[in-house]
Order: C-alpha cells, then sequence, then structure tokens
C-alpha cells in the first residue's frame, strides 16, 4: 500500500491538527510541513487528532492522543479512548481534540472516531463515509464527543480490497469540499496539495491534514 500524509495551518496562524502513521509501533511518516509517501505492506495504524481550538492548548492534546495510539493494534477500543481520556483531563488542564483512527492488519481496517473528523473509503469510482460525526443535531459545529470529553465513540472493521482508497483527515479539509468534488479528485488522482488548494479556494478557514492510502 502507498501511504500519502500532509498538514498545514491553512489560514489560522496556529496549526493545531496531529497526525500519526505508525507501523509495528514505529512512526512510519512524521508529522511535518512538507508531504510525506511510504509503502508499506501491513500492519498499520493511521490516526488524525484536531485539537478542539476553544480549549486549552488543543494541540497538545492532539499530539498525545496520536502518540499514545502509536502502538494500538485494533483491540479493545473502548478502554484504550477511556485511559487515554482520563489521562487529558486530570494532565492537560482543558485541552480537547476529535481523533479518527485506523489499522490495517491482513486486507482488514479496524477503525474508529470521536468527534467529527472523517474517515473516508474509496471504491468503484464511489466515496463512502464510514465513521459518524458525534455533533449536535442541526448544529454541524458543536461536537458532542471529543478527547478530554469523551460521550460516545463509533468503531467498526471491513475487509478492504486491491484498489480501494482510504482517507483520513481533519475537518478543515473536508468539510469545505462536496463529497463529489472529493471523488472526483481521488478519482483524477489529484495530489494532496491540490486537494488543500481546492479547500481553501471552496474557503476553508480551519488547519487541514489529509492521511490517503492506496491499497
Amino acid at each position: 500500500m502507498k501511504i500519502q500524509a500532509f498538514s498545514i495551518a491553512g489560514k489560522k496562524a496556529q496549526n493545531e491538527d496531529y497526525f500519526g502513521v505508525y507501523q509495528k509501533g514505529r512512526k512510519l511518516i512524521m508529522p511535518s510541513s512538507w508531504i510525506h509517501t511510504r509503502h508499506a505492506k501491513d500492519h498499520v495504524g493511521l490516526f488524525v487528532a484536531d485539537g478542539v481550538s476553544t480549549s486549552n492548548a488543543p494541540l497538545r492534546a492532539a499530539r498525545f492522543t496520536c502518540q499514545q495510539l502509536a502502538d494500538w493494534q485494533g483491540q479493545d477500543i473502548q478502554k484504550t479512548l477511556q485511559a487515554m481520556d482520563q489521562t487529558i483531563k486530570k494532565r492537560m488542564n482543558g485541552s480537547m481534540c476529535t481523533v479518527s483512527g485506523g489499522y490495517i492488519e491482513k486486507k482488514r481496517l479496524t477503525y474508529f472516531n470521536v468527534g467529527d473528523s472523517p474517515i473516508f473509503l474509496f471504491r468503484d469510482h464511489t466515496l463512502m463515509l464510514l465513521s459518524k460525526p458525534h455533533i449536535l443535531e442541526g448544529y454541524p459545529h458543536v461536537i458532542t464527543s471529543c478527547m478530554g470529553y469523551l460521550t460516545a465513540y463509533y468503531a467498526h472493521s471491513l475487509s478492504i480490497q486491491a484498489r480501494d482508497q482510504l482517507v483520513f483527515g481533519s475537518d478543515g479539509v473536508l468539510e469545505s469540499l462536496s463529497v463529489d468534488e472529493l471523488a472526483h479528485a481521488l478519482d483524477q488522482n489529484t495530489s494532496i496539495e491540490q486537494i488543500f488548494q481546492m479547500a481553501l479556494h471552496a474557503g476553508s478557514q480551519d488547519n487541514m491534514t489529509l492521511i490517503r492510502v492506496q491499497i
């Protein structure tokens, strides 16, 4: 599989997103200000955390969450999330973040999300939302669950196949583009940098992070 990851501040002064791409607990891609491409066969963890900007030190929670998930291999996500949530509450003085993540092993993706950072599957020219956003009905910018205020999570698994694409992102990219626009970009093998430019042109005011996996 081919994995690309990129994160930028966008129009904000500071990037409060963080991502982690790990293989057997070791960093496969380092978060930085330029795009990375890596290849892997199996045992890969992928995580995007988006700091809640109204909270205290949101980047701290986002970084901690991704780093703590480095060794996660798809088991007991409830216990894992609850332990991290308690640590953030006790030690980080009001820090909060959303998180979406997945683990790929033997052509199977085990994934979860807390908050509104989405996960998509692109298969046969069709883009499908896998994650379940935790937002207040009628108020899409009001999050009802996040790390530091964990009230709910969603977790599932599915088989993946050749030519599938997986996208993990922050809402700075994916709330600005329609499903059809993102699907077309993936179908045309549009670069992550170009997708970011599309989101900026569409009016994104937030940080932007994408992990793209091509099976």
